[in-house]
């Protein structure tokens, strides 16, 4: 018990004193109870004893007094009054003795005139008259409880004088010794003695269980408590993780599903638990599973899952479940979207090669605008020489606007090249796009383009430098209105054709595109976010990976800086831009900025 107790409050984390104290407390309550109740019995059972004794005491002289034996000792009738009680039970003997210890009668006849007393004081004892106990030991080692008092039998009347006066009788004091056995009492004592004890132990165990059951109840409380917490913690522990999590059970089941995977599966987590694997995840996923064998307990692979028509890179790890004994309990996906991962790899190893190139590329340049400038001085000096002819003066003309093109795409390529360089102040973005906007209203007006602009930032105001800023909306402004106008003349044209097929058929007249601008705010990357979709042909899948490369252009007339450019200044501004096709047509520039520098 005291084992499965310390046992309890170890597992508890309760203090250890709890338990001495439990021993401190308990034990010497219920010693004193059981002492108390010991010693009560005790004096329970001596007062039964004395009382009987008593009760003999005074039927001897009750019995001498209706025989009217007077003061005569010696009397038969004393002698088989005290022999006839003494043969009870649990009665040893019964004797009468004076102040000098002789014996005057005997339950046992003979021991008639022997003396008796054990060192009592007989005369104090016949004066006193009170009813007094000892325990004796008779020689072979019983015990006897005796009791004692002054004897009192029948008054003597007083003797006739021959002159006719009464003469008082002086009776010599006598005392009257009870002997009782104990055997009975010391046997039913001790028998109470041991139940008292019996009752303390049962007592002492009752309270060390129930001290114990407090603590297994104490223990199981904090249990549940911290099962709760952890299970909260583990929860919101596996919810928030930032990897996508899907448990299964041994059948193939859905258990759990967090929202992380919910959005890079494109799926709802609620509606999916419960249901098969194969009807969740994508084939690839569950296939890899199923070729897990029992001596591969986890998997580790990147590959592309075929998510709504769009293969999406992913980083996959499938871990079996199995408990203590080995049972096979279930699957553990760990999904991670690399998409983003590997655009910075390819921007990183994009950027590298840039910065080659741009080395490169700026020593070319210096080296082609020497002879440029040379031969644009002989081109100047041929229109002079020879401009008087009209065929001189126009190849003259074309070489040196040929020339300047040269130069100006040299010029482009050395900004590009050269480290970028920027100087932030707090720009109003909302104030920039407005005024970026008003550049480019003619055009899209000219082009039937309609442009629409929502700007809901609460705080459009960041540290940028407001002309490449400008330089970079501008960019794609032109390069939205440049596609939307030339989708536009395409269909224009197709449109001609078919009504030179039929001139009955009249083509009606319709916008040609539109520009949509929004400002928002931001507030998980602390920052704003502008948006720039048009209507145009879009962006090919293909494409997307060479879109900010530098000379990459799908216009027929175009550098291919644009966009590079663009790239270069919102990433010097610690931002991000990027961009997408929207459905059904056109595409989306994003651009993200930061508030704080």
């Amino acid at each position: 018990m005291l084992k499965k107790l310390k046992d309890t409050i170890v597992h508890t984390g309760a203090p250890p004193w709890i338990l001495a104290g439990a021993i401190f407390v308990l034990l010497p309550i219920l010693a004193y109870i059981s002492f108390s109740n010991i010693n009560r019995q005790k004096t329970f059972f001596t007062r039964m004893l004395l009382e009987k004794g008593g009760a003999i005491i005074r039927s001897i002289e009750a019995g001498s007094r209706a025989s009217q034996m007077g003061w005569h000792w010696s009397d038969p009738q004393l002698e088989r009054l005290l022999v006839e009680t003494g043969d009870q039970p649990d009665i040893a003997y019964l004797l009468v003795v004076d102040t000098n210890g002789l014996i005057l009668a005997h339950s046992s006849p003979a021991r008639i005139f022997g003396l008796y007393g054990n060192g009592a004081d007989l005369e104090k004892i016949a004066e006193s008259g009170d009813l007094k106990w000892r325990v004796a030991t008779l020689a072979g080692g019983k015990k006897i409880f005796e009791v004692y008092r002054r004897f009192l039998p029948s008054l003597v009347p007083p003797r006739q004088k021959p002159d006719g006066r009464q003469e008082a009788i002086l009776m010599m004091p006598r005392v009257i010794f009870a002997g009782l056995d104990m055997a009975s009492m010391e046997a039913a004592r001790k028998s109470e003695a041991r139940h008292t004890i019996v009752m303390a132990v049962i007592l002492l165990l009752i309270g060390f269980g129930s001290l114990t059951l407090l603590l297994s109840f104490q223990e199981r409380r904090l249990a549940k408590l911290a099962l709760s917490r952890e299970k909260a913690f583990s929860s919101h522990l596996v919810r928030n993780v930032p990897t996508g999590l899907v448990a299964t059970n041994e059948h193939g089941e859905v258990k759990f599903f967090n929202h992380i995977a919910g959005k890079i599966l494109d799926a709802d987590p609620a509606h999916l638990i419960g249901k098969d694997v194969r009807s969740v995840l994508p084939k690839t996923l569950w296939e890899m599973s199923e070729s897990m064998g029992n001596e591969t307990p986890s998997l580790e692979r990147e590959t592309d899952c075929r998510i709504r028509k769009t293969d999406i890179p992913l980083q996959v790890n499938i871990s079996m479940i199995r408990d203590d004994n080995g049972l096979f309990l279930g699957h553990i996906f760990l999904l991670k979207d690399l998409t983003r991962s590997k655009r910075l790899r390819n921007e990183i190893e994009a950027s590298r090669r840039l910065a080659s190139v741009g080395r490169l590329a700026a020593g070319v340049a210096h080296e082609i605008r020497n002879p440029l400038s040379s031969i644009k001085g002989f081109a100047t000096y041929f229109m002079e020489r020879y401009g008087d002819v009209k065929e001189n003066a126009h190849i003259s003309d074309i070489m040196i606007n040929e020339i300047d093109r040269v130069n100006r795409v040299v010029g482009q390529l050395l900004e590009f090249a050269k480290p970028m360089s920027i100087s932030k102040t707090p720009v109003n973005i909302e104030n920039l796009l407005k005024n970026s906007l008003k550049m480019i209203e003619k055009q899209a007006r000219e082009n039937n383009i309609e442009i629409t602009a929502d700007f809901s930032a609460k705080n459009p105001e960041v540290p940028a430098d407001g002309d490449r800023m400008a330089q970079v909306f501008l960019n794609i402004f032109l390069n939205a209105l440049e596609s939307m106008q030339t989708e536009s003349m395409q269909i224009a044209s197709m449109e001609t054709d078919a009504m030179e097929t039929d001139p009955e058929k009249k083509s009606p007249t319709k916008s040609a595109g539109s520009l949509e601008v929004r400002l928002l705010d931001a507030p998980e990357q602390d920052g704003i976010e502008i948006r720039i979709s048009d209507t145009g042909p879009g962006i090919f899948q293909e494409d997307m990976d060479k879109l900010f490369d530098p000379y990459f252009t799908t216009k027929p007339s175009g550098s291919g800086l644009g966009l590079a450019m663009a790239h270069t200044i919102i990433n010097a501004h610690g931002g991000e831009i990027t961009a997408a096709s929207r459905a059904p047509r056109g595409a989306c520039f994003t651009l993200s900025l930061k508030r704080r520098p």
